[in-house]
């Protein structure tokens, strides 16, 4: 995990990313790594879960209007 996140950490700086959205399928692990991501990169974080494809549900949206939201007022 330290070398994917180490890689993840080096392109954010090179691509001057200010936020990411994590899109994970649902799973234990998946939710284990995602405060160690956060931890390591510091950086802001949503993460989204999913297990199937389909249409965007409305809580989905909203919270990436909310995060959004956020990002503008830094």
């Amino acid at each position: 995990l330290k070398y994917r996140f180490d890689f993840l950490k080096e392109e954010l700086g090179k691509r001057r990313i200010d936020a990411i959205i994590h899109c994970t399928q649902f799973a234990c692990h998946h939710v284990l790594e995602d405060g160690m991501l956060r931890e390591h990169l510091q950086c802001p974080t949503l993460t989204v879960h999913s297990d199937l494809p389909g249409p965007v549900p409305e809580q989905l949206k909203l919270r990436l209007e909310a995060f959004s939201e956020l990002l503008w007022r830094k």
